[in-house]
């Protein structure tokens, strides 16, 4: 049923109704396909840009089929895109609870917390979907940028590290601890001690080259940093401010 369009969708929709209606029909059991049916044509009215059909035919799915937890994912979405964030909430809710070891369903009820401004709960749920799936990196992802977009920088900078050693190419995880660090050491509020910062970084990562176990200190600002963290902020600031301390002296 995967990606069959609408067209295809409701052609299936047809015929199994159709064989729901025969004399068998009643020991086919045909609920579920028909659920499925129902929930993967909503998929694409969604994809389509028509959310309210989406929801009406994602809401049949659940009609026909009130244990598929596939259905309220999809009406959750669609709440979504409706704006109806509430409903949106109360829909991924019960998706986790028919479905509690489906990540996916974590990370979207933890985005709708999010945005409604149930920062705990989110926080919460994203680290649910990752304690099932340890590499879902989306869920890292979005996780590290609601800490950050709750202040809980040191957290977010702790979150992007541990993904970035799952995917160390990964441009949105380096994004998103550049900016973190920048955070962290109040670069956008405090022009002015960008120097200093740039040079404590430096001085930093000259006494881990000697010492890797020592802890980070405090000068004009904090500089929560680990070896490799600290390279790339200085790497990082050596970029905006070249002439203050090259990238040769790191």
């Amino acid at each position: 049923l995967a990606h069959l369009g609408t067209k295809r969708f409701g052609e299936a929709i047809r015929r199994l109704e159709l064989a729901q209606k025969s004399p068998d029909g009643a020991r086919l059991h045909l609920e579920a396909p028909i659920a499925e049916s129902y929930s993967g044509l909503a998929s694409e009215l969604l994809e389509a840009g028509r959310p309210a059909d989406a929801q009406h035919m994602a809401a049949h799915a659940i009609k026909l089929f009130p244990t598929f937890s596939k259905a309220y994912k999809v009406l959750g979405f669609s709440y979504r895109h409706l704006g109806l964030h509430e409903d949106g909430l109360a829909a991924f809710k019960r998706a986790t609870q028919l479905s509690p070891q489906d990540p996916e369903g974590w990370a979207n009820l933890a985005l709708v917390q999010s945005h409604t401004g149930r920062s705990q709960d989110a926080v919460e749920s994203f680290r649910e979907a990752i304690r099932i799936h340890p590499t879902y990196i989306g869920a890292y992802v979005a996780l590290g940028k609601h800490l950050q977009a709750i202040q809980h920088t040191q957290e977010a900078i702790t979150t992007f590290e541990k993904a970035l050693r799952l995917d160390p190419t990964n441009v949105e995880l380096k994004t998103g601890i550049m900016q973190a660090v920048a955070d962290a050491c109040a670069w956008r509020k405090k022009e002015k001690f960008l120097p200093d910062v740039l040079k404590d970084l430096g001085q930093q990562i000259a006494m881990r080259a000697r010492r890797p176990s020592v802890t980070p200190f405090d000068s004009l600002l904090t500089i929560p940093a680990s070896p490799q963290l600290a390279y790339h902020a200085y790497k990082f600031g050596s970029r905006i401010a070249p002439n203050t301390i090259s990238l040769a002296a790191a």
